[in-house]
């Protein structure tokens, strides 16, 4: 309703692929500290290569159950 366009991606390189592709489109990136292909820290690395200025919001959950 507020008019985002979102595109989810489950895997890191996939995500890093698209951002790639379409160096434009995108204009804010949220990931998880804890994703499959490489982790959120590690995407958020590739990204600031080409990306230098793009805003990128990282989180995790973690639930410790003992």
């Amino acid at each position: 309703s507020l008019g985002y366009d979102v595109t989810p991606k489950e895997d890191s390189r996939a995500a890093l692929e698209l951002l790639k592709a379409d160096e434009k489109r995108f204009h804010l990136m949220v990931t998880d500290l804890n994703m499959p292909g490489m982790s959120g820290l590690d995407l958020i690395e590739q990204v600031r290569k080409s990306h230098k200025t793009l805003p990128i919001i990282l989180f995790t959950i973690f639930f410790d159950f003992i």
